[in-house]
């Protein structure tokens, strides 16, 4: 199931140490951009090598926790603080996209070497020495804590990119139980994964919301949804009322930015959560309170929108060039003929 929590978890970094080749050393988290929980170690079976890399909701136990060592070169070893091996990727596996990655007794081989790449804002992606390829979160999964973590080219996707330090924030939230069907990229995978996010902390601020209809949604957002391609030519996105499943027209909705993807995003959510509206009509116009723009899934996309010029000039675009109807019992966010 999905942990929603207000709680932050704040890391408690220790001092910086020298190493004898005067490379700064500190334990720290390693937090994926994707999905926002840490690099993890099976504390059930941390004394073991070949115990497989999973990700899980940052705890800030020491399984969770490296050490950048030093190898030589530009390169480096991570160490993980409770088992003192080092993040691994299967020898015989090396040349393969999703070949495991793993802990093992520091050897000093070229599967056990990385370096940072940055990719900019505090984050980068670690390649591996022998391989070339990326530390990766199997994308499919992404939602979930023990998904597992490998290698696999470098595709630039959120997925394969990592932070130091532990993740803090209202808005942090795991998911357990949504799913992706694997004709989703995974660079869209990551970004429906990242506007559902802040779609989720923009809940409790959302004054057009009451708190019985932020809870439905919150409840929503704990069960399994499924996500999908939606092959209607003008739709942005599709959902049942009390459904389990968006369906998702990327070509459409993509292209029109971060806001309109969140805003569709909880829309939906919305119709998942129960709530419906009639049709839209030529009548209805933005800010009317009428029995269309006053619905919940219409007041919910305001609670993206922004400050009040923004929202009034996002709902006359959508006057203009959308509307959510009915449409064989599933509720359709149309491109207006």
């Amino acid at each position: 199931m999905i942990i929603l929590t207000s709680r932050s978890s704040v890391l408690l970094r220790p001092r910086a140490r020298q190493t004898h080749q005067g490379l700064p050393m500190a334990f720290n988290a390693l937090i994926n951009r994707c999905s926002q929980v840490a690099l993890d170690v099976n504390l059930g079976q941390i004394g073991q090598n070949g115990t497989p890399l999973q990700q899980w909701d940052y705890q800030g136990t020491p399984n969770q926790h490296w050490e950048f060592q030093d190898a030589g070169g530009g390169w480096v070893w991570l160490k993980n603080q409770q088992s003192g091996k080092a993040l691994d990727v299967v020898a015989g596996q090396i040349g393969n996209n999703a070949a495991a990655v793993q802990q093992w007794d520091y050897q000093g081989t070229p599967n056990q070497q990385w370096q940072k790449v940055n990719t900019g804002s505090g984050w980068f992606w670690l390649q591996n020495r022998q391989s070339g390829k990326a530390l990766d979160v199997h994308v499919y999964d992404i939602a979930k804590n023990g998904a597992r973590v490998q290698q696999f080219d470098f595709l630039g996707n959120t997925n394969q990119q990592w932070k130091e330090g532990g993740n803090t924030g209202s808005d942090r939230f795991t998911f357990g139980s949504f799913t992706f069907a694997l004709t989703i990229s995974s660079d869209q995978v990551c970004k429906l994964f990242e506007r559902h996010r802040f779609a989720f902390s923009r809940i409790g601020s959302c004054g057009n919301l009451n708190a019985g209809e932020q809870q439905a949604l919150r409840t929503a957002y704990a069960r399994a949804i499924d996500h999908d391609v939606s092959t209607n030519p003008n739709a942005n996105a599709e959902a049942f009322v009390n459904g389990s499943q968006i369906l998702v027209n990327f070509g459409n909705l993509f292209p029109q930015g971060d806001n309109e993807i969140a805003q569709s995003l909880i829309h939906e959510m919305m119709h998942c959560a129960g709530y419906t509206h009639p049709d839209k009509t030529g009548q209805d116009q933005p800010n009317d309170n009428g029995s269309y723009y006053g619905s919940p899934p219409l007041r919910a996309e305001i609670c993206i929108a922004g400050n009040q010029s923004d929202v009034v000039k996002a709902l006359t675009l959508k006057a203009r060039y959308e509307s959510c109807s009915s449409v064989g019992g599933r509720c359709v966010i149309r491109i207006n003929d």
